[in-house]
């Protein structure tokens, strides 16, 4: 990517050399950059939030952060809420962030 090109940070990874040495980690479980730059932790559900606004509420870190990478680029807007928020309150985030949402929740 040219410098002074703004990307996503998936497309990042893919320029990123010996990518395959470096993780993400989390309590459990850990994944290595290159499977992120060709994998998905969403299900393959992508086209379907694209410029969709979505909300993430995960219950750890890298469940978080794989979102975050994939979504980057292809969601209009990104809600991220902690895990303990109450599903009463969705409905307000809901709205406060702009309308309708495509929810998208990941327990890892």
């Amino acid at each position: 990517m040219p410098p002074g090109d703004v990307g996503s940070l998936r497309d990042c990874l893919g320029d990123t050399a010996d990518r395959s040495a470096r993780h993400l980690h989390g309590i459990d479980a850990s994944v290595a950059l290159s499977d992120l730059a060709r994998g998905s932790s969403l299900g393959g559900r992508l086209p379907e939030l694209r410029d969709r606004s979505v909300l993430i509420a995960t219950g750890d870190q890298l469940t978080t952060a794989l979102a975050l990478i994939e979504l980057d680029g292809v969601a209009r807007r990104l809600i991220l809420c902690p895990p303990d928020v109450a599903p009463e309150h969705l409905p307000s985030v809901i709205a406060d962030a702009g309308g309708r949402c495509a929810r998208e929740c990941h327990d890892g």
